[in-house]
């Protein structure tokens, strides 16, 4: 009885062993891949995303927000309201409509979701202010049918109906999901090309490789080698290395032009642009 018992009390510690082990592997693997997360500010350096994007912001900022009523089978605009001159010119803050609405749609597209406080004084509404949704913060109810919650702030906690909120592709009315998280994979080539563009204009286009050696080489001579390698690394000095004793170079990656790394630059910046295309048109007619 003894012997199962310590049997069985040594099992578990195998499992532990063998996912502490997977795990390190998991991290090994990870970090020799230079696997990490797309952050927002990431994304914005890259070119094709800050130009579409700024299309489809400033586009829609620029369309004026109306108000209409029903006056019994005819629809009429309501003009001279308080209301439409928050939405159009001045909101009362810092930040003029346009800049309002430009922050909110950024924070729609590469956030959360765009938050806008509503400040009331009984039924009237005096202005409105920006509250960028890093700041935000939410509290679910656990009930998935009956949805309920209250938005964060600094502490302070305010019903739904006090923000004007806009979430991208929301499931639950709460949090909205960015370009960045439906688009993982793709802004992550874009990024990761646009840095390897910049480490061969720093490099001045030489490839990285490893020297192979007949024979052992003594430590001051491996410093040499990598002094000599890394001066003619950087791009602006002029140097050539000189390998002697049966030294050979061996490269370790393709070129640019072997990588045809225009050819997908164009082909992602192209679903980039035509994704803009169809979100700035399907955006102006809703804003409209």
């Amino acid at each position: 009885m003894a012997f199962f018992k310590k049997r069985e009390r040594a099992e578990p510690e195998q499992d532990n062993k063998e996912k502490n082990e997977n795990d390190c592997d998991d991290l090994l693997i990870s970090t020799y891949l230079g696997r990490k997360n797309i952050t927002r500010e990431m994304a914005e350096e890259i070119p094709a995303i800050q130009g579409n994007l700024d299309l489809i912001v400033k586009t829609a900022a620029n369309v004026p927000i109306r108000l209409y009523k029903r006056n019994g089978k005819r629809v009429e605009e309501i003009e001279n309201d308080h209301r439409v001159s928050l939405l159009n010119e001045d909101t009362g803050d810092t930040l003029d409509a346009k800049e309002m609405k430009q922050a909110l749609f950024r924070d729609y597209f590469l956030g959360k979701g765009g938050y806008c406080y509503v400040n009331r004084e009984g039924l009237k509404i005096r202005s409105l202010h920006y509250v960028d949704q890093r700041n935000v913060g939410t509290a679910k109810d656990p009930d998935v049918i009956f949805k309920r919650y209250v938005i964060l702030v600094q502490g302070k906690s305010y019903f739904p109906e006090d923000f004007i909120t806009l979430l991208r592709n929301t499931t639950d009315g709460v949090k909205g999901h960015s370009i960045i998280e439906t688009n993982k994979t793709l802004i992550s080539i874009m990024y990761n090309n646009m840095k390897y563009e910049e480490t061969l204009v720093k490099t001045g286009g030489n490839k990285k490789g490893f020297i192979k050696s007949p024979r052992s080489l003594t430590q001051k001579a491996l410093d040499s080698i990598k002094a000599a390698f890394k001066k003619l690394y950087q791009n602006n000095t002029e140097n050539v290395v000189v390998l002697n004793n049966g030294l050979e170079f061996q490269e370790s990656s393709n070129t640019s032009v072997e990588m045809q790394l225009n050819e997908n630059k164009q082909t992602n910046s192209n679903v980039q642009e035509t994704h803009a295309m169809s979100v700035s048109v399907s955006h102006g007619g809703l804003s409209a």
